[in-house]
């Protein structure tokens, strides 16, 4: 019994000082005291888009030359299909204000409009667009501070890209980088 007693007391004291000593921060990071939700709320402008195309388990480019392609036509290939989705994705605006109404404008057409909510347990982004014709998004955010934002996308698009008359699955991992 004096064993565990002691035990416990060593614990205890040892998860006071981790306590005391992460509170002695130096106080002047207000970042570290904001929620996610507060960390949205603001005026967020695209900084960079990074696009992983995989045909299976192989990269565009590996897929493409699998089928007979050459490496150099390949790689010109994605280049071409990267871009296509960088110039659709690319020059996006996003504003979340604090009663929980967001913005996304884009130079592609009018504004969208809706509600947004954040899990901070799950780090999901939800939007939930005012247009009945747009669906809800769940959008997995990799990390958030009070001025840096990258969101992840996840797509799969089929598409006959060996002209075999049959459709590829080709999976498209976007990561999304905003800024303040």
């Amino acid at each position: 019994m004096k064993l565990v007693k002691q035990l416990f007391l060593y614990s205890f004291s040892i998860l006071f000082s981790v306590i005391i000593l992460s509170s002695c921060d130096g106080g002047d990071n207000d970042e570290d005291t904001k929620t996610g939700e507060e960390n949205l709320v603001g005026d967020w402008t695209s900084q960079s888009i990074d696009i992983d195309m995989m045909v299976g388990d192989q990269t565009i480019v590996e897929y493409l030359v699998s089928e007979g392609v050459s490496q150099s036509e390949a790689e010109l290939a994605a280049a071409y299909l990267k871009s296509e989705f960088e110039d659709e994705i690319s020059d996006i605006e996003l504003t979340f204000n604090s009663d929980k109404t967001f913005v996304v404008d884009s130079d592609d057409g009018d504004p969208s409009t809706g509600t947004w909510s954040y899990n901070e347990s799950t780090s999901i982004l939800t939007l939930d667009y005012d247009d009945p014709d747009e669906d809800t998004q769940d959008i997995p955010i990799k990390s958030l501070t009070s001025s840096v934002l990258v969101a992840l996308q996840n797509e799969i698009v089929e598409e006959d890209i060996n002209d075999d008359e049959v459709d590829e699955e080709i999976e498209i991992t976007i990561e999304l980088t905003f800024n303040k």
